[in-house]
């Protein structure tokens, strides 16, 4: 017995976070430190505050998870390997 596509989509669609498509909380979550990161420069250039280093390495460790596994997903779905290595 062959199942139906769409019963197929739906069931891999709710093992989601939030039932949202895959990689949509890790680039929600780059976005908003973004635009965090963002707001804090503003108020530097406006009012002379200086950004915390700590503020400016988390966000360049956040962009470059997110844009690595992107990276790694797209490189693994164009050259599978086997886990058993070349046999």
């Amino acid at each position: 017995m062959s199942k139906a596509k769409g019963e197929e989509t739906k069931r891999t669609r709710y093992n989601e976070p939030m039932g949202l498509p895959k990689g949509t909380v890790r680039a929600s979550i780059t976005i908003l430190v973004l635009v965090m990161f963002c707001l804090a420069i503003a108020i530097e250039m406006l009012y002379g505050s200086k950004v915390p280093d700590t503020l400016s390495a988390i966000t360049l460790t956040v962009v470059a998870y997110y844009f690595g596994t992107r990276s790694a997903e797209s490189q693994a779905a164009k050259d599978p390997v086997s886990p058993l290595g070349d046999i």
